[in-house]
Formats: C-alpha cells, sequence, structure tokens
C-alpha cells in the first residue's frame, strides 16, 4: 500500500494510506457488529442499492469511474436482470388492475 499526500482546503497537506483507510473501516464495521468483507464487498452492495433505487446505468457508470457501461452493464448484469423481471411483475399487475376495473365499468 503507498501513502498518497493530499493538499485540504487551508493548504494542510494531508496523507493518505490505503491500509489505514481499510484498517480503520474494518474497525468501524466491527464496532457496528456488521461483517467484514472487504471494500470490494461495499462497493458492490453500493451499486447494487443504486440499481434498486433507479439509479441509472450511465450515472453509476460515472460515480463507479467504469470507462464504458459495458464495464457497469457486464458487472451487474445480475441485478439489472432482477430489476427487469421486477418491472414485468408490476406491469403485469397493472394490466390485471386495469382488467378488473373495466369488468366493473361494463357491468
Amino acid at each position: 500500500m503507498t501513502n498518497q499526500k493530499k493538499v485540504g482546503k487551508e493548504g494542510i497537506v494531508i496523507e493518505y494510506c490505503e491500509k489505514n483507510a481499510e484498517e480503520s473501516m474494518n474497525r468501524d464495521l466491527k464496532d457496528m457488529t456488521i461483517p467484514v468483507r472487504g471494500q470490494h464487498a461495499l462497493r458492490h452492495t453500493f451499486a447494487t442499492r443504486c440499481i434498486e433505487a433507479g439509479v441509472s446505468a450511465e450515472v453509476l457508470r460515472k460515480w463507479l469511474g467504469h470507462k464504458n457501461i459495458h464495464m457497469t452493464l457486464d458487472t451487474y448484469a445480475d441485478v439489472f436482470s432482477s430489476l427487469h423481471n421486477k418491472s414485468i411483475e408490476r406491469f403485469e399487475t397493472g394490466l390485471k388492475v386495469k382488467e378488473s376495473l373495466f369488468k366493473y365499468m361494463a357491468a
């Protein structure tokens, strides 16, 4: 792991070490009794929740720093597929409601 130096708002040099950041994250997760699965698992969970919340693939691509949309779509294909199936179910439910309404109005 390499240390990186960044200049903050006040011109103060902040030393950032990936190892320290990961250790800090693991300690915080442990304190909150959340299983530690690593940064990649948190990133994947974040992306999955974004998709489920309706964040577009293109916006998510930018947030995750993927070079192209194909990487985002390929990586999270299973999530997009489940969202697709849920959308079909909602559509079918909507059709049934309309069908029931038409039958009621015709009676």
